[in-house]
């Protein structure tokens, strides 16, 4: 599946970015269908967990999870992962 080496590959050097610009990354906020097998590939990879549900968005029901990095942190940003 591509979807996680693009995950573990740009992960790093979005980390990178930031630091180049005195930030580091806190959370990922990521939304996908709520049937979506990727669900499990956020969960596993990221520790993402769904916080909302939102019925009938798109095609179908949208999950938005969060993936807390709060280890990695001393200033707060965010990092929007949208993959449909």
């Amino acid at each position: 599946m591509a979807l996680i080496p693009l995950i573990t590959r740009s992960l790093p050097e979005v980390k990178k970015r930031l630091a180049e610009q005195d930030s580091q990354l806190k959370h990922i906020l990521i939304n996908t269908r709520a049937d979506n097998y990727a669900q499990q590939i956020y969960k596993k990879l990221l520790g993402a967990e769904v916080e909302m549900t939102i019925k009938s968005l798109y095609s179908a029901d949208e999950v938005f999870m969060v993936a807390r990095m709060c280890y990695w942190i001393k200033e707060y940003r965010l990092f929007y992962i949208y993959i449909r």
